[in-house]
């Protein structure tokens, strides 16, 4: 068993070509609308994004998940996100494909951008969610932080919402939750916690709350599960897993120190009992590292054997 890239070498490429390539311009120009088209393609570079993805790429975690939501590349009605971006690279990475590389788009993006400025001092949207909600049942989702409050609407069962800010009541918490083109508020003692992002098996995920990158290795066999926590990182990383239908995360039955035949790197292996049943249905994993956490979904619809590798980033 090994693991199928070295995600941080891979991005360490990626991030090192963009900053030396942005390099200052007498020719500067200015416009209100910050897309500005590639002269030799049907893309479009939104030059306040890519400015602030160079910056976040040469800073920390936190500048990066400031600009994950944030618009990069537009082509007619599709748009990539800066998040959207970076899972890309990851999954050109993870195949080795001759596609062009994702260092090659930014590079474009930069020289496209050089020298942009933005006329009136508006900032980019960087407005991003603390985590997400479901409302097991209909609940009343009212204008301001009180049961006295007018009700906005109800939601559905099952209804899922991205919550914006957490106001302390004399009655508990209550969340503030995106409603349609506004915002409205819930009790926070009649809802549970949601997955932060629906992730997919087919393709790898970064997660931008954790800086952790997801990856699946479904092959056929015997039903089982296993984490393969990898990179110098791997010790301070937990993660948990629920099955479908469960609120109480699996209880791990233990963790072995072990090293990647083809490159001889540590890795962590990460199992559960025997005789633990793994049914099909929505699982949720929970990630935490560097004082951040993460909760993701995906959805077991077919028996197989499941390694999930987790490496994160410093």
């Amino acid at each position: 068993m090994h693991f199928p890239y070295h995600l941080s070498r891979y991005l360490a490429t990626v991030v090192v070509g963009a900053v030396l390539l942005l390099q200052p311009t007498v020719n500067t120009f200015a416009q209100t609308d910050p897309w500005v088209p590639d002269e030799e393609d049907s893309l479009e570079y939104n030059c306040v994004s890519v400015n602030s993805l160079v910056e976040a790429l040469d800073g920390d975690l936190d500048d990066m998940r400031t600009v994950a939501s944030l618009q990069l590349i537009r082509s007619g009605t599709d748009v990539i996100t800066v998040g959207e971006f970076l899972s890309y690279a990851v999954q050109i990475a993870h195949q080795n494909s001759d596609e062009v590389k994702p260092d090659e788009f930014l590079a474009t993006a930069i020289a496209t951008c050089e020298g942009f400025e933005l006329v009136a001092e508006t900032e980019p949207s960087t407005s991003t969610s603390l985590f997400n909600i479901i409302t097991p049942n209909s609940v009343n989702l009212r204008d301001c932080a009180s049961t006295t409050c007018a009700v906005v609407r109800q939601s559905r069962a099952g209804e899922l919402f991205a919550v914006e800010a957490v106001e302390t009541a004399s009655d508990g918490d209550w969340y503030q939750v995106r409603v349609d083109d506004g915002s409205a508020f819930v009790a926070a003692r009649v809802v549970s916690r949601g997955p932060d992002s629906v992730i997919s098996t087919d393709e790898p995920y970064l997660d931008t709350r954790t800086g952790c990158a997801v990856v699946f290795d479904v092959r056929r066999g015997s039903a089982d599960l296993q984490f393969i926590l990898a990179g110098d990182s791997s010790r301070d990383v937990k993660v948990d897993i629920t099955r479908p239908n469960e609120t109480v995360p699996l209880r791990v039955q233990g963790q072995l120190d072990k090293t990647f035949i083809d490159t001889g790197e540590p890795y962590v292996q990460q199992y559960y009992g025997f005789s633990i049943g793994w049914p099909l249905g929505v699982y949720q994993i929970d990630i935490e590292y560097n004082d951040a956490s993460s909760r993701l979904s995906w959805d077991m619809t077919e028996r197989a054997s499941y390694n999930i590798y987790v490496q994160c980033t410093e």
